[in-house]
């Protein structure tokens, strides 16, 4: 479950649209994990421009070829699946993902 959510307007485009930032973190287990980041200023995404990752404390995540990451976008709301988060010598991980995003206010 996610402990803090934030979101930002980072810049307005002239044709009216903008481009938002949304941030979420939660602390993931062992293995595979579901993670959702909304961007409330937006009605709706119309492209992703960038996707971050910061682990606490640091670990290793594996992203293998054959085994890819699941992206599904729904409105306003980026919902990803974490492939082979592993841990050596912790029992959880906070992940934070931020993404920025374009679309209408």
């Amino acid at each position: 479950m996610a402990h803090f959510t934030e979101h930002d307007i980072v810049a307005h485009l002239r044709d009216g649209r903008i481009i938002a930032m949304g941030r979420n973190t939660v602390t993931l287990p062992h293995g595979n994990s579901g993670i959702v980041v909304r961007l409330p200023d937006l009605k709706y995404i119309e492209r992703i421009l960038q996707v971050e990752f910061y682990k606490d404390p640091d670990v290793t995540a594996h992203f293998r070829d054959h085994n890819p990451m699941n992206k599904h976008i729904s409105g306003n709301v980026v919902g990803m699946t974490l492939l082979g988060l592993m841990m050596l010598q912790y029992e959880t991980c906070d992940v934070t993902i931020e993404v920025i995003a374009v679309g209408p206010p």
